[in-house]
């Protein structure tokens, strides 16, 4: 099968929005794991679910609206090394983290949202919670 080059950059981008669901970049898992999602989302039937009301304030998670929108922005890992300030800049498993973090109050606003790879993101509960890594 021969595909444009324009076709080949779409397909590596979904590959790294997807990178949390496959973990290979083996082209023919991307296939057949976006191939079993669209038959399962077109034959299956949803529920329909009603919101309840809460007494409670609670911070929301992000929106799909908010997570693409910071995803279409910020396209890679924005964590600044504090000691060269050279940005990351991965793709694989990227995550939209709170910029004030959840416990302390932050919203899930575009404006308190920025994109981590995983490690990065770990990283920075792990320093917000004072936890130490362990060494392996």
């Amino acid at each position: 099968m021969t595909i444009s080059k324009e076709l080949a950059d779409k397909i590596q981008q979904a590959q790294a929005l997807l990178s949390h669901a496959i973990s290979s970049n083996d082209i023919v898992d991307y296939l057949e794991y976006v191939t079993d999602r669209v038959i399962k989302q077109k034959t299956s039937v949803r529920p329909h679910f009603q919101e309840k009301a809460t007494a409670t304030v609670e911070v929301k998670p992000f929106s799909a609206r908010t997570r693409k929108t910071v995803i279409n922005k910020d396209k890679c890992c924005r964590y600044k090394d504090p000691s060269t300030g050279k940005q990351c800049g991965g793709r694989w498993f990227l995550q939209i983290d709170h910029k004030q973090s959840r416990w302390a109050n932050g919203q899930s606003t575009i404006e308190n949202a920025q994109l981590f790879c995983a490690q990065h993101n770990k990283m920075k509960y792990r320093q917000e919670a004072g936890l130490k890594y362990l060494s392996q």
